[in-house]
């Protein structure tokens, strides 16, 4: 249900959402710079691809995205795009080498559904990197405070809660990058990045299947 509605937000909202990358860009290049410690080599694939903002600076050149109206956008920056969801991948068994997930696990019914999903698709050896708003961090708080039409039905998860799913699946090699140190609206350079989480709102999770 809830990821009925966010999808209803995104075709409305698209254009909106597509903006806050341009009126926030040094939280923006913070985030991009943290995922770019985790990137594998192989064959890729962005899962909740939005507007294609992470998939295609990551070397990323296909998204499975359930909102047309995001898709639309992605396309027209040279992202090719498969309509779905993250629960029911249209997508064969063991192969891709590299997954992304950014700020996606907040808006899905089923996160350990999607998660498992994410795993079967992954070769052996094959890495999921997972990028959240940590739900405990003023970040997060700030989010859920502010609501808005992005983050008004989003519910953020934890470091912990992801790694413990993540184990839970058989994920091994599990580490975890931190950064965004404070309010977008107060951030005018590019954050640090740190290893481990709970200074940073934005949190860099990363797994390999074994």
């Amino acid at each position: 249900m809830i990821e009925r509605l966010c999808v209803k937000v995104f075709d409305r909202f698209a254009p909106e959402y597509d903006r806050w990358f341009e009126d926030f860009k040094h939280v923006y290049i913070s985030e991009l710079e943290a995922l770019k410690k985790a990137v594998k080599s192989g064959k890729s694939i962005e899962i909740g691809s939005g507007t294609g903002r992470f998939a295609l600076p990551l070397g990323i050149r296909v998204g499975v995205e359930p909102s047309l109206k995001m898709a639309e956008i992605s396309k027209d920056r040279g992202l090719e795009v498969i309509r779905g969801v993250a629960e029911y991948l249209p997508l064969k068994s063991s192969c891709f080498d590299f997954i992304l997930m950014v700020t996606l696990l907040c808006f899905l019914d089923d996160t350990v559904k999607a998660l498992r999903e994410t795993r079967r698709i992954l070769r052996s050896g094959g890495r999921a990197v997972i990028g959240i708003i940590d739900g405990e961090s003023f970040l997060g708080k700030y989010y859920r405070e502010k609501g808005g039409r992005i983050f008004d039905k989003a519910e953020f998860k934890t470091p912990e809660e992801v790694i413990e799913w993540l184990e839970s699946l058989g994920f091994v090699n599990i580490r975890t990058f931190q950064t965004i140190f404070d309010l977008p609206e107060k951030i005018n350079r590019v954050q640090k990045i740190e290893e481990g989480y709970g200074m940073g709102g934005f949190v860099v999770i990363t797994a390999d299947r074994p």
